[in-house]
């Protein structure tokens, strides 16, 4: 790729009144120098629907990194994307790579996604988030699985499975449950959740502060069919017990 060109699998921001993108794989994107990448990128339309899709393997130097983007839309509907194997490989920033990345509209409805980072990188600011939602849609997330195992920077840097854009939770819908948010091991540098100003290491902690939002949600990481060679297979192994596996909530919309 460009060494300062961004670069995007799949652009589209078209202003139909319906629009809907699925059963897609943007995949092996790599820009050099501080080019940015991106998956998937959507913005206009007043009814979108992006699902079924599949975003892996990208790469970027010293630009950010995002899986799929939802920018703009009067009622969008995300649901069972899979996204994992975002890297960034020097890029010193606090909100360096996002794996749904929810950065506007109107009522954004998240459902059944899977999201698995693991990045490393050589910023020393290094931050990330699995799933990223501004302030300014009301987003409704239910049944999904944000786990982010990526390596914090050493001087500031955070791994975070949910992130806010401000502290404003009256946009969160209170719809909101049966996720799985996750990113390791709590303590200073690897948050459930964060919002620039509140950050809630443990279940416990998180689900105090947004009740009665996410009151049957977890935090753990699951028996994925397989993380450890690429490309993922993000599904769960259901030989194995976990708390994600039949326990999410019907939505029939």
């Amino acid at each position: 790729g460009n060494a300062s060109a961004i670069m995007y699998g799949i652009y589209n921001a078209s202003s139909a009144v319906t629009k809907s993108m699925y059963n897609n794989t943007a995949y092996s994107l790599k820009t050099n120098g501080s080019g940015s990448v991106y998956g998937i990128y959507n913005s206009g339309g007043t009814t979108v629907n992006i699902y079924k899709n599949s975003v892996y393997d990208l790469r970027t130097s010293s630009g950010f990194a995002y899986g799929l983007q939802s920018a703009s839309g009067t009622t969008v509907n995300l649901y069972n994307n899979f996204i994992s194997d975002l890297r960034c490989d020097s890029i010193s920033s606090t909100l360096a790579m996002m794996g749904l990345y929810i950065s506007g509209g109107t009522a954004v409805n998240a459902y059944y996604n899977t999201i698995y980072l693991n990045a490393v990188s050589t910023g020393t600011l290094f931050g990330t988030a699995a799933l990223y939602a501004s302030t300014t849609p009301t987003v409704d997330l239910r049944n999904n699985i944000a786990v982010n195992m990526s390596t914090p920077g050493p001087t500031g840097g955070y791994s975070v499975a949910y992130y806010r854009s401000s502290s404003t939770l009256t946009t969160y819908s209170g719809l909101s449950n049966y996720n799985d948010f996750y990113s390791g091991t709590p303590d200073t540098s690897h948050i459930i959740y964060f919002d620039g100003i509140n950050y809630m290491r443990t279940m416990t902690d998180y689900k105090g502060f947004v009740s009665p939002r996410d009151a049957n949600s977890v935090t753990e990481n699951p028996p994925f069919v397989n993380v450890s060679t690429k490309p993922y297979n993000l599904h769960i192994n259901s030989a194995i017990a976990t708390q994600c596996e039949g326990s999410g909530t019907v939505i029939s919309t």
